[in-house]
């Protein structure tokens, strides 16, 4: 029987709180918290550079006033909340103040340490497969997982899996 990875982050924007420390009542780890961080951190500072590749072989313009990003332990229990439900379908952007982006795999063995980063690559890749930029910006919807993490004032981020 195929067990099924589920992975949910939302990154929080305009926010001023987060908490620091253990996030209680998940079976995440600091470890793959670190990951998470770090992995959003360096893709976001490639951006912040002009190292991130479009689909039309140009480098995306460089981002301005990038934040750098912290783990929020609110937007994790969120998260997990709506990882155990295993829906994949976004939830109304009424009832958070935040982005959302959802990944699922079916396997017979997943391994989170794994798992994770490759579904954060995949929503970054959106940008490579998808993504141009034109003189005036607009919201393209087949970048909308990369731009939820792209989002230069997102400060936080907090994921949940099953």
């Amino acid at each position: 029987m195929f067990k099924f990875f589920f992975l949910l982050c939302f990154a929080l924007f305009f926010s001023t709180t987060f908490a620091a420390g253990i996030c209680p009542g998940t079976d995440l780890t600091d470890e793959l918290r670190k990951t998470i961080v770090d992995l959003h951190n360096q893709l976001r500072s490639e951006l912040a550079q002009g190292k991130s590749l479009m689909k039309n072989g140009k480098y995306a313009p460089p981002a301005k006033n990038m934040y750098k990003m912290r783990y929020d332990c609110c937007l994790e229990a969120t998260a997990q909340s709506v990882a155990e439900t295993c829906v994949m379908k976004h939830s109304k952007h009424e009832c958070r103040n935040s982005g959302e982006n959802l990944w699922a795999l079916g396997s017979s063995k997943s391994d989170p340490k794994k798992n994770i980063p490759d579904a954060l690559k995949g929503w970054w890749s959106e940008l490579a497969e998808h993504g141009t930029f034109e003189k005036v910006p607009r919201y393209q919807n087949d970048v909308g997982h990369w731009a939820a993490m792209a989002w230069a004032e997102s400060i936080a981020v907090g994921c949940g899996f099953k």
